[in-house]
C-alpha cells in the first residue's frame, strides 16, 4: 500500500509491505535553515492505540554516553524504515521536525499519515519470507549463553523460540497452511523438490495422504541430494515419489500444485528448499499463487517432470507452455517461465526488462553474476541499480563507473561493535553452505504504477535456463506484490550494507568508529 500526505510544509510518503514499512519525508530547505534542525521525532500508533517512539541509536557528540542527558535520538535522515510492523495492521505515524539545540529541541513542523500494512494472504499473490541470517542479531542475543547454537540440537522452548526468531511466517503461515488446504480424496498435492529433508514438512504430507489426499512427489535423485530418498522413505512417502535424474544438471524446482476436484487451482513456489537450512537458515522466499491458468501450467509441467524426460523432449514442452518473453514489452499480469530451455536467451530478455526502468532495479544474486549482467552494470544508466550477493569474489565482482550502481553482500558482525553483539551465520544455526541470501528475485521500478517482479527458483544463470529444472514467475503491474518484495529487499539491503562496509574497513585496516 502507498499513501501520501502533502498537505503541510512537512510531507510524508509511506509504502507498506506485510512486515515492512518505508517512510520518506520532504520539507523545503528554507523552512529549517539556521534553525538548528536536529532531525525527525517519529511516533507510531497502532490500531489499539499503543504508541511507540521510533528512536534512533546515535548519541549527540556533546552528550555523555554513560549517562545521556538527551533521551531522544531524532532520525537524521529523510528516509526511515520500520521493520517491526505486523501484517494486516493499521498504523498512524506522526513526524515532527525537531528544531533547536541537542539539549533543547522542540517540534517546528509536524505531519501525520495513516497506512495499513498488506495482509499476509490476499488475492492472487501472497508472499512469505523468513528472517534467516537477518534475524542473527536477535538470535545471537538469544543463543549467546546456550551450549549449542545449531537449532537442530536445541529442544523444548529454546527450539521453538529459535524457530520463531529465524523462520518468521514462511513456515507457519506459508508452507504449513498451503498443505493444510488439501482435505481429502478430492484433492491432490503435486510436488517437485530439489532438496527434501525437513521431517516436519513431510509428516504433514503423510498426514494429508492418510486422509485420502493424492500426494505425488518428484524429487532430485542426484547423488548430492541422497538424503531425499532417506527422508521420503522415513515419512512413508517413497511409494508416491519419483526420482528426477535424466539429462538434467540440477532438478532445482521447489513447488507444489494444489488440485481440487480435478482442477489445478493454486501453486506454492519460490526459492525455499524443504530443509532446515532453507526454511530457517539463509534468507528465502515463498510465493503462493491463486490463479487457475498459472496452476494449470505448473500441472502440465509437473506431469512431464514425473516421467523423468530427456532434455530435448522437455525443451519442447517448456517452450510450448510459455515461449521466451519480450523483455521490452511485457504485458500486465502473471506469466511463468519453465526450464530447461534450448537457449539462455531469457537472460537477455531479463536485461531488456531491467533497461525499461525509469527509477530503480533491485536484484539478489545468490551465486554468480553472469557476464551479460556484468556488461549491463558496466554501462552508465539514468536510474539506480541495487544489488545483493551472498558472497564476494570473482564470480560476483564487476567493474563500473556508474555511481548509481550500489552493491552489498552478505556479512555479519563477527566482533562486538557498540551495542551490537557478535553474530553468527546460517552455517552455525543450520549447517548451511549458502550463508546469507538464497532468494532469487528482481524488481523493476518498484514504486511505479506498473512495477515488474520476477521471482522463483532460478539463479539468473545460463545453467539455470538450459540445464536445470526451474520455474520463474513474471509479474507485471501488481503494486501489492511489488510493495512486499521491495520492502523485503530494503530490509535485507539495510541489514547487510553496514556489516559489509565494516568488514571492508577491517580488511583495509580501518577500525570501526562509534556513532
Amino acid at each position: 500500500m502507498r499513501v501520501k500526505n502533502e498537505d503541510g510544509e512537512l510531507k510524508i510518503y509511506a509504502v507498506a509491505g506485510c512486515q515492512t514499512l518505508l517512510l520518506a519525508f520532504d520539507i523545503d530547505k528554507s523552512k529549517v535553515t539556521a534553525k538548528g534542525f536536529m532531525g525527525f521525532r517519529i511516533e507510531r500508533t497502532d490500531s489499539k492505540g499503543k504508541k511507540k517512539i521510533l528512536n534512533g541509536t546515535k548519541l549527540f557528540a556533546s552528550d555523555d554516553p554513560a549517562n545521556p542527558k538527551q533521551k531522544l535520538s531524532p532520525i537524521q535522515s529523510y528516509l526511515w524504515k520500520d521493520y517491526l510492523v505486523d501484517a494486516g495492521e493499521t498504523y498512524t505515524y506522526k513526524a515532527e521536525a525537531m528544531l533547536g539545540t541537542w539539549d533543547n529541541m522542540n517540534p517546528g513542523f509536524s505531519a501525520s499519515i495513516t497506512i495499513a500494512t498488506e495482509p499476509q494472504q490476499d488475492g492472487e499473490h501472497s508472499v512469505y519470507f523468513n528472517f534467516g541470517v537477518t534475524g542473527s542479531q536477535a538470535y545471537a542475543k538469544f543463543a549467546k549463553d546456550l551450549p549449542q547454537k545449531s537449532i537442530d540440537k536445541l529442544s523444548g522452548a529454546n527450539r521453538e523460540k529459535a524457530f520463531a526468531i529465524l523462520g518468521r511466517e514462511l513456515w507457519t503461515d506459508g508452507l504449513k497452511k498451503f498443505v493444510a488446504q488439501a482435505k481429502g480424496p478430492k484433492d491432490q498435492l503435486l510436488c517437485a523438490f530439489y532438496e527434501a529433508e525437513y521431517s516436519p514438512f513431510f509428516d504433514l504430507l503423510k498426514k494429508a495422504k492418510d486422509k485420502g489426499v493424492d500426494v505425488k512427489i518428484v524429487y532430485s535423485g542426484k547423488p548430492a541430494q541422497s538424503k531425499n530418498k532417506t527422508e521420503l522413505k522415513r515419512a512413508g512417502l517413497l511409494s508416491v515419489s519419483k526420482e528426477r535424474t535424466n539429462q538434467v544438471s540440477q532438478p532445482h524446482n521447489k513447488f507444489i500444485v494444489l488440485v481440487q476436484n480435478n482442477k489445478p487451482k493454486q501453486v506454492w513456489t519460490g526459492s525455499t528448499n524443504i530443509t532446515i537450512r532453507g526454511i530457517f537458515g539463509h534468507c528465502n522466499t515463498g510465493h503462493w499463487v491463486v490463479n487457475d491458468a498459472i496452476a494449470k501450467k505448473y500441472k502440465d509441467y509437473w506431469e512431464m517432470l514425473v516421467t523423468n524426460p530427456a532434455k530435448q523432449k522437455f525443451n519442447d514442452l517448456t517452450k510450448s507452455i510459455q515461449a521466451d518473453l519480450d523483455g521490452k514489452n511485457l504485458t500486465k499480469g502473471t506469466k511463468v517461465i519453465f526450464s530447461p530451455r534450448k537457449t539462455a536467451d531469457m537472460l537477455g530478455e531479463y536485461v531488456k526488462t531491467m533497461d525499461q526502468a525509469n527509477q530503480a532495479v533491485c536484484i539478489i544474486y545468490p551465486f554468480n553474476i553472469e557476464k551479460i549482467f556484468k556488461d549491463f552494470y558496466a554501462e552508465d544508466r539514468g536510474y539506480l541499480r541495487f544489488i545483493i550477493t551472498d558472497k564476494g569474489g570473482d564470480k560476483t565482482d564487476f567493474v563500473t563507473n556508474d555511481k548509481d550502481v550500489i552493491k552489498t553482500q552478505g556479512a555479519i558482525l563477527d566482533s562486538h561493535v557498540e551495542q551490537w553483539v557478535e553474530e553468527i551465520t546460517s552455517k552455525a544455526t543450520t549447517g548451511a553452505s549458502t550463508l546469507y541470501v538464497h532468494n532469487k528475485f528482481f524488481i523493476v521500478d518498484p514504486l511505479s504504477a506498473s512495477p515488474v517482479v520476477i521471482t522463483g527458483s532460478a539463479n539468473f544463470s545460463d545453467e539455470s535456463l538450459t540445464n536445470n529444472d526451474e520455474n520463474m514467475l513474471v509479474i507485471k503491474g501488481n503494486k501489492r506484490v511489488a510493495d512486499i518484495y521491495f520492502g523485503e529487499f530494503a530490509r535485507l539491503f539495510d541489514h547487510f550494507l553496514p556489516r559489509y562496509l565494516q568488514k571492508k574497513n577491517e580488511e583495509e585496516g580501518n577500525a570501526p568508529t562509534a556513532g
